[in-house]
């Protein structure tokens, strides 16, 4: 991102837009795959607390009922999630009561998930509605009525297998808020950027190249220019229908590049007005962007929340930033050193952080309760 330094010119809309933003220059992960680091932050919890540190891992317990979409539901919030079902998806990390409809889908209308939660049987209804999914899934392919998608394929080659486009999610994003009369909170996902095997839009500095291997880092720059560009229409759609200074627009990344957590990302919030527009030097990370909003809406955090609101102050110089799988590695972060043990055998490793080109997706709330 040029915004951030890099060389190439990768974010022009964003440099011009950034003066209206909250601008954190060392931000960074608390998951390395998109399931974990989702969970953590729509949570404001490390992944260590709610034990989702892997993509086969689901919420249990309280934490499930734990989130900031279940808050902001309590507060008449209508809540949307545009992401791909085998990665990003709230349902398949049984998040439950936060958003009203996940990628097309709403539990509401699924009859299996009403009648076990009728039965009371609680956690098991997650189990029957996941089963009754997949197998209706692979019977409606067996019988050529639906086309089942390899999970794989939409993470390595997501605009050929991801299904709705990034383009399209933006529209339905601008026309969900436009239309919605009730207070919304969007999360979405988006998968230009994720690689390895990109297919961009704007062909700059890929042009009249062939991508013959993966992460080529000249189709990698043009995602981010496409990615840039999705950022322009959004405030321009937004803009257009009267709700940009009713909105309050966060810009992150769920991991860097190749799942890395060693490494800054980019986190940029818009307030309406550009209120708070600014930097933020000290250490953040992901959990904070739950404290952040709810700081804004002015509702207290709650105590199981671990992530802190950077709104008014920076986040203490010296705080140690946690990452990781949990079960081979844990990476700490403090100031501008990193710290990685390698948990079967007890080896330490320490360096310093460095920068590297991100991948990013995009979370926007609008119209909140006063």
């Amino acid at each position: 991102m040029s915004l951030y330094g890099y060389e190439r010119e990768t974010t022009p809309n964003l440099e011009k837009l950034s003066p209206e933003f909250l601008v954190a220059e060392n931000a960074f992960t608390n998951g390395e795959f998109t399931k974990v680091s989702t969970i953590s932050i729509l949570t404001g919890k490390l992944p260590s607390q709610t034990n989702v540190i892997s993509s086969s891992n689901i919420l249990l317990g309280l934490d499930a009922y734990q989130h900031l979409p279940g808050i902001l539901r309590g507060l008449g919030y209508y809540n949307v999630q545009f992401g791909v079902s085998q990665h990003a998806d709230a349902f398949a990390a049984n998040l439950q009561y936060g958003f009203d409809v996940v990628n097309g889908r709403s539990y509401s209308k699924n009859p299996v998930f009403q009648t076990a939660r009728k039965m009371g049987l609680g956690e098991a209804s997650y189990f029957f509605s996941v089963i009754f999914e997949r197998a209706s899934t692979r019977i409606l392919h067996i019988f050529y009525i639906q086309k089942m998608t390899n999970p794989m394929d939409v993470v390595t080659m997501p605009d050929e297998h991801a299904g709705v486009s990034d383009q399209e999610k933006i529209s339905r994003l601008i026309d969900l808020v436009k239309n919605t009369q009730s207070p919304v909170f969007v999360h979405a996902h988006l998968m230009g950027t994720h690689g390895p095997y990109f297919n961009p839009v704007h062909r700059v500095f890929s042009l009249n190249k062939e991508q013959s291997e993966g992460w080529m880092i000249d189709f990698y720059d043009d995602t981010i220019l496409d990615f840039d560009s999705y950022i322009q229409e959004i405030v321009d759609g937004l803009s257009r229908v009267g709700e940009l200074d009713n909105t309050v627009l966060v810009i992150y990344t769920d991991h860097n590049m190749k799942y890395r957590t060693d490494l800054k990302i980019p986190l940029m919030i818009r307030f309406p007005n550009g209120e708070f527009a600014g930097p933020v030097s000290n250490n953040t990370q992901n959990i904070d962007i739950a404290p952040v909003l709810l700081d804004y809406l002015g509702v207290e955090k709650p105590g199981w929340m671990s992530g802190e609101s950077f709104l008014r102050s920076d986040p203490p110089q010296d705080r140690l930033i946690m990452s990781g799988d949990g079960v081979r590695t844990i990476r700490m972060i403090q100031c501008n050193r990193l710290y990685k043990v390698f948990i079967d055998n007890g080896i330490w490793f320490t360096g310093e952080i460095a920068a590297l080109r991100i991948q990013l997706i995009l979370i926007l709330q609008a119209r909140w309760i006063s």
